[in-house]
């Protein structure tokens, strides 16, 4: 489930639609390493995903401390500018493993 935690996205309908995997969204992602009342919510997400066994994919990953973050919560599905920026898929296949952080 793409956007999780946003619109429709909530808690409730994980548990009538049977997914196994969620997508949590950017918005989330940049109160890490701040004071937003948002990153409650998105350590509910973490904790409820963790607890439901869902496969956590997580969107807008930007900064070192962000993967850090993440990392130490078990979440490991990263995408974001942190890694690389939007390319042509042509570019893509000749990107090196040792070339992404």
């Amino acid at each position: 489930m793409d956007d999780f935690g946003t619109g429709y996205g909530g808690f409730k309908y994980i548990q009538t639609l049977g997914i196994d995997s969620i997508k949590i969204d950017k918005m989330f992602i940049d109160t890490i390493g701040t004071n937003d009342l948002k990153r409650g919510v998105l350590d509910a997400i973490i904790a409820f995903g963790m607890e439901s066994g869902l496969e956590m994919i997580v969107e807008g990953v930007e900064t070192a401390e962000q993967v850090e973050y993440l990392k130490k919560r078990g979440i490991f599905l990263l995408q974001g500018y942190y890694f690389a920026r939007p390319m042509p898929v042509e570019q893509l296949k000749t990107v090196k493993s040792d070339e992404v952080p």
